[in-house]
């Protein structure tokens, strides 16, 4: 049983670290992305959610947002 489990606990544990990015050392999750204008610039702009529940705007430019 321990031969299972610590090999599916690792997986596990390394499939949720895959799909969040960080912001200011926090894991966040993406909410959207949209082309949109940010100032005078046009470019990709990711919605994140916070590690903390708070919504965080990231600006990526002619980059796609990162997960």
């Amino acid at each position: 049983m321990k031969k299972v489990l610590v090999p599916l606990l690792v997986f596990l544990g390394f499939e949720s670290s895959v799909y969040a990015y960080q912001i200011n050392g926090m894991y966040a999750t993406l909410l959207d992305c949209n082309y949109e204008q940010v100032g005078y610039q046009m470019g990709y702009v990711g919605y994140y959610r916070g590690s903390d529940n708070k919504i965080y705007t990231v600006f990526f430019g002619n980059n796609y947002c990162e997960y």
